[in-house]
């Protein structure tokens, strides 16, 4: 009985402590609203048999949320890039 409690909940850390702390914030907030949609939806097809919407829906709506996280991303780095200052030459002499 102890495997049953003590396994997923050691497996559940690592996606949502470990895994953020090596993103920035507003990825990592963006991934944690992530996380129990997709999981709600895997228990509810595989354990529940609930049906869901037709294929495209899904696929759809799987990823709206990663091109959402992707396009933070880039925004980002891209903004980052543009606020770092040019490095000055140092004078001959």
């Amino acid at each position: 009985m102890g495997y049953v409690t003590a396994v997923p909940t050691m497996l559940g850390y690592v996606p949502s402590f470990v895994v953020p702390a090596a993103l920035r914030a507003t990825i990592a907030s963006v991934n944690a609203l992530i996380e129990p949609v997709y999981a709600a939806a895997a228990i509810a097809v595989l354990f529940l048999y609930e049906r869901l919407a037709t294929p495209i829906a899904i696929a759809f709506g799987m990823g709206v949320l990663p091109t959402a996280v992707a396009v933070l991303a880039v925004t980002e780095a891209r903004s980052a890039v543009a606020t770092t200052p040019p490095a000055t030459a140092a004078a001959p002499g």
